[in-house]
């Protein structure tokens, strides 16, 4: 395990840290009224960048950690848009 292992790994955690409750919370609560949609579709385009820069490097942990941030964006995109509709 190299240094950058370690990096990438704390990286990953703490973006998830971020993410993950939110979307737990955004069920839960079905409010998203105070999520920013062009934050999420900002950060889950840099997500799609990330994993196809992690395909190239054939890192697959860098694939992965991307993806499931990804998947945790567009979880978030699809709440706010059925929670925010309900008008």
């Amino acid at each position: 395990m190299t240094i950058w292992t370690v990096i990438a790994a704390i990286a990953v955690t703490a973006s998830a840290s971020n993410m993950i409750p939110q979307v737990i919370h955004s069920w839960r609560t079905k409010h998203t009224s105070g999520l920013s949609a062009i934050a999420l579709w900002t950060m889950s385009a840099g997500n799609v960048a990330w994993i196809a820069h992690g395909i190239h490097q054939a890192d697959l942990f860098l694939v992965l950690a991307n993806a499931l941030l990804l998947a945790s964006g567009v979880a978030l995109l699809v709440m706010k848009r059925m929670y925010d509709d309900r008008g």
